[in-house]
């Protein structure tokens, strides 16, 4: 735990039809600031998930919660609710927003699939360039990288992918998102087939 920042670890569901999903519920409201653990494409899943739920306000008190959703869109009830206070931080300013250079796929064709990208350094008042990127997909933190301005991600997305980058600095304050790029991933025809754990 830090300013920003909070682990969180739960067992994982277990669905009669495929994998599941998770929503990370901050205060009772799913966030879209989770970051997964688990790599994308890793099969069989973990017994035990977790996420690393990302720009938290420091010296606040919030109560977590965990809810699984199958691929048919049916929701479990809520996990039990913890609470974490995150240490107190005076850095209020955002670093400023990257821009998205490029994004193109370099995959095989297979689930999961590569998003090849690249974007500019992003600046912060107290941390100077380094800062951490969320790399997004369709909005949803995928990767999260300490400094650098190219990754190669995954994505477990048949069809269109829509990337952003957010920079954030220590105290977890986070740029606007960059401007989106659109990539479309296809696997070999839409023929998904299991994925090798990384």
């Amino acid at each position: 735990m830090s300013g920003s920042k909070v682990l969180l670890q739960w067992t994982s569901s277990v669905d009669e039809v495929g994998p599941v999903r998770y929503d990370v519920l901050v205060d009772g409201v799913p966030t879209p600031n989770a970051w997964s653990t688990v790599t994308p494409g890793t099969f069989p899943p973990p017994p035990v998930q977790g996420a690393w739920v990302r720009q938290l306000e420091p010296g606040t008190s919030y109560a977590f919660a965990v809810r699984a959703i199958d691929g048919n869109g049916n929701v479990s009830a809520s996990s039990n609710t913890v609470t974490a206070t995150t240490q107190p931080s005076g850095d209020t300013v955002a670093p400023t927003t990257p821009t998205l250079l490029s994004v193109s796929g370099g995959g095989t064709g297979t689930c999961p699939e590569e998003l090849w990208s690249r974007w500019t350094v992003s600046t912060d008042d107290v941390d100077g360039i380094f800062v951490e990127y969320e790399f997004r997909i369709n909005g949803v933190i995928n990767e999260v990288l300490p400094g650098g301005t190219q990754t190669v991600a995954y994505t477990e997305v048949l069809g269109p992918n829509t990337v952003t980058i957010v920079a954030v600095d220590r105290a977890g304050n986070a740029s606007a998102p960059s401007n989106a790029i659109t990539e479309t991933t296809n696997w070999a025809g839409g023929v998904r087939r299991p994925a090798l754990t990384r």
